[in-house]
């Protein structure tokens, strides 16, 4: 009897994957998790830059449980457990046993899985091996435009009214919390070091949003899903200003290996026409 798959989405942030986590979920064959970000493989195994996102649920759960009246335990259950995982990833590998049962695929998509070293997906892939066809979607963009689009979400979830992302972007765009998610050669590294090349799918932001390459990924996966709809987007961010050129400019000349990396893996034709900032051009919601 064949395995189920196991989508194991690694990012990037600002990609497209909630628009594909949602579009996925449409289907009665395809089971993720709740929430769609996990982030328990990511605090369990990088702690130093991803720990806050336990820190987060560990205090929800206590808010909970003294919180008091009319939360039903099975919910204070379902937190502890997520709390519980990131010490013991048996409970992570339960949970998904649990979620897998009667469908074609499961598994989860957290952006911040970039953070992860070869030896993590190494000890993942060995954790999921015997339950799973363990599958791996890794979704990219245009590594400037992904990092402007993620500080203008920072600006919307904090309410920042001053020092928005366009005045920020200067000082910021080489921080580890966007350098991480952004080299994408050394993420595709590590990948390829661990699981075989038919078990990881490469996509693009920029293409996502259509029919074929959304089959693309269906046909990956092995599931048949409605086709969404293509022209909504999911967790868009508002521009509130422009990036100065010299900013984008000197950023560029930063994330050069990365361009460089993808366009001679996947065709310098594809990533100049897929990329502004390829070219030396800021993408148009960057432009002064």
């Amino acid at each position: 009897m064949d395995k189920p798959v196991f989508l194991l989405g690694v990012g990037a942030q600002k990609a497209g994957t909630r628009f594909l986590y949602k579009a996925l979920t449409a289907s009665r064959r395809v089971r993720l998790s709740t929430p769609k970000e996990m982030h328990v493989l990511d605090a369990h195994f990088v702690p130093e830059h991803c720990g806050k996102f336990h820190e987060r649920r560990k205090k929800a759960l206590l808010d909970l449980m003294v919180g008091g009246h009319g939360v039903s335990s099975s919910k204070v259950v379902d937190r502890m457990r997520h709390v519980l995982m990131v010490h013991d990833l048996d409970f992570y590998l339960a949970y998904f046993r649990t979620l897998a049962n009667g469908v074609d695929c499961t598994g989860e998509i957290t952006p911040s899985y970039t953070f992860l070293q070869e030896e993590h997906f190494r000890a993942i892939r060995d954790l999921l091996a015997d339950d799973f066809d363990v599958r791996v979607v890794f979704l990219m963009r245009d590594p400037l435009d992904r990092i402007f689009s993620a500080m203008r979400m920072d600006d919307r979830n904090t309410g920042r009214e001053k020092n928005l992302s366009h005045q920020r972007f200067a000082r910021e765009y080489a921080d580890t919390k966007h350098e991480f998610r952004t080299r994408y050669d050394h993420v595709i590294t590590r990948l390829e070091r661990v699981f075989p090349a038919e078990s990881i799918y490469y996509g693009f932001y920029e293409e996502l949003f259509s029919p074929e390459r959304f089959g693309e990924i269906c046909r990956f996966l092995g599931v048949d899903v409605p086709e969404p709809e293509f022209s909504k987007r999911v967790n868009a961010s508002p521009v509130q200003g422009r990036v100065a050129p010299d900013a984008w400019r000197e950023a560029r000349e930063y994330y050069d290996g990365v361009y460089a990396f993808c366009a001679e893996r996947f065709g310098e034709e594809r990533i100049a026409s897929l990329w502004p900032g390829y070219r030396g051009m800021p993408a148009e919601s960057a432009v002064p």
